[in-house]
């Protein structure tokens, strides 16, 4: 562990980490798939557990650690995207495709390249929105932070409004404020 840099993982951590193994084992049931524990633990312990942590080199203890405790064989593929009508499936993700729309449904110009990283990324956001996790994606401008979300939308025929905030911004750009108008009561 690289001294210093604390981590701060409390019994939610835990309670996420069974949820998620839960909904993958309900979700393999049914769809009549196997259920491979060590491969499903390895993943959802990485996502909620691992990709928090900031140093390569805590990185890789933690996957060390994690070899320890399960057999799992490294997964190199890319999540596969399925949809029909009603639903989408990214990897091992399943969101709901909203049938009304909105006048903000981002159009095609929202479609992005399935590559590894996309895709990978894509997984995991569609995974934590299944599971009605909080995501905030922290990175340099033009790492396609807003790309991913806008195209999650259009997938899911959902409406997109951007919001940029700054070091400046407060609670009122987000939920408005009062401003109290000379000669009024109250």
């Amino acid at each position: 562990r690289n001294e210093g840099v604390s981590y701060y993982y409390t019994i939610r951590h835990l309670f996420r980490l069974a949820a998620r193994i839960v909904s993958e084992q309900n979700r393999c049931a049914q769809q009549k798939q196997p259920f491979d524990t060590d491969k499903v633990i390895k993943t959802e312990a990485w996502e909620v557990y691992g990709d928090g942590l900031r140093s390569n080199e805590d990185k890789a203890l933690f996957n060390d650690l994690l070899k320890m405790v399960v057999t799992a064989p490294e997964d190199d593929g890319i999540p596969q995207f399925k949809a029909d009508t009603k639903k989408i499936l990214i990897g091992r993700a399943e969101l709901p495709i909203n049938p009304s729309g909105g006048p903000n449904v981002p159009g095609r110009d929202a479609k992005s390249k399935h590559v590894k990283t996309t895709a990978k990324w894509l997984e995991k956001i569609a995974k934590c929105i299944a599971m009605n996790e909080k995501v905030l994606l922290i990175g340099p401008t033009g790492a396609a932070k807003t790309s991913l979300f806008r195209y999650l939308a259009y997938l899911t025929n959902n409406e997109f409004i951007r919001v940029s905030l700054d070091s400046q911004s407060d609670t009122s750009d987000l939920i408005g404020k009062y401003i109290h108008k000379e000669g009024s009561q109250g």
